[in-house]
């Protein structure tokens, strides 16, 4: 889940004359459409999903759970990608808010949410997806990732790993920070110092950077027995750079990911990874959404907060 790094640009704060009209109450069947909004402007009975990259299959799977949520209420889903790029965010924003649309879905780029706030200030309904909203003016759906590194770290530790890197990006990612902390933990738990843990730096979340990782991961001078990759899609470069050198998974060194995508189980070997309940989240996601569209002031904002799972296969074998 994997934004690039990008110059940080202004949110969309173009103001209507007013704000967009309460939905009027027809869910279950046709759902809402807000009818005409100050300016003219027709209102789609559509929301917006926004998501760092629509080829990595972790949001595939979330923007499928929120696609058919919405349909099962006549709602269509209008899919953004971002590149983890504000700019292009920004734009997607605008685009959808100038048609009119009735909420937002959101994978945030941005660490402030402030651009968000503008938003729901003018009556725009926004769930945050895959990240914490950290108060309750909010909506969000996301996983415990700190729990999840820990899980990634417990097991490597119990297969008695010693020296273990982190491959993740080099830009600040909340989720990928908060799996290299759980990682940190499970490792400080087991008395180990901190130069046990080895940080590879990444310019992207993508099965190409991973690639090219492998090299240095090989080159280490600490000597990693064990690599714990931020997502899959990392993984899969890794195990493919690692074997165009001749390093053998795990006799030689053992390799987790993060995601547990679909094709994890089809790799050679088959990734050990943490599973996160993808199209759970995206459901999730559109529920609060359809609610909050629905019920405008009654609505009560809720932050779920699903938990990972160990999913072990012959990536790390001992």
């Amino acid at each position: 889940m994997t934004p690039k790094a990008a110059a940080p640009t202004k949110a969309p704060t173009k103001a209507p004359t007013a704000k967009r009209p309460a939905a009027a109450a027809k869910t279950k069947t046709k759902s809402k459409t807000a009818g005409a909004r100050a300016g003219g402007t027709s209102t789609l009975d559509a929301v917006g999903l926004l998501v760092h990259d629509v080829r990595n299959p972790f949001f595939a799977d979330v923007a499928r759970g929120v696609g058919d949520a919405m349909s099962s209420v006549g709602l269509s889903t209008i899919l953004c990608n971002t590149d983890g790029v504000d700019e292009t965010e920004a734009k997607h924003l605008q685009l959808l808010d100038d048609h009119a649309i009735l909420g937002f879905a959101v994978a945030p780029v941005r660490a402030s949410l402030r651009y968000l706030e503008l938003l729901r200030e003018r009556g725009l309904p926004v769930v945050l997806i895959d990240r914490p909203s950290g108060a309750d003016n909010f909506c969000s759906v996301a996983v415990d990732n700190v729990k999840g590194g820990s899980f990634a770290g417990r097991h490597l530790l119990s297969l008695g790993h010693k020296q273990i890197a982190f491959i993740g990006p080099s830009h600040a990612v909340q989720q990928t920070i908060d799996r290299r902390q759980g990682l940190i933990d499970a490792m400080t738990d087991a008395g180990l110092a901190p130069a046990a843990l080895t940080d590879i730096g990444l310019p992207a979340l993508t099965p190409e950077a991973g690639e090219a990782a492998a090299k240095r991961l090989a080159a280490a001078k600490a000597k990693p027995t064990a690599a714990f990759c931020a997502n899959d899609a990392v993984a899969l470069g890794v195990l493919r750079g690692l074997a165009e050198l001749g390093i053998t998974v795990p006799d030689d060194i053992a390799v987790m990911g993060y995601d547990d995508v679909d094709y994890a189980s089809s790799l050679w070997p088959p990734l050990t990874t943490v599973r996160q309940p993808k199209y759970g989240l995206g459901q999730a996601a559109a529920r609060l959404l359809i609610d909050e569209i629905d019920h405008c002031a009654a609505h009560k904002h809720r932050q779920m907060v699903f938990a990972p799972g160990l999913v072990i296969r012959g990536s790390t074998a001992s």
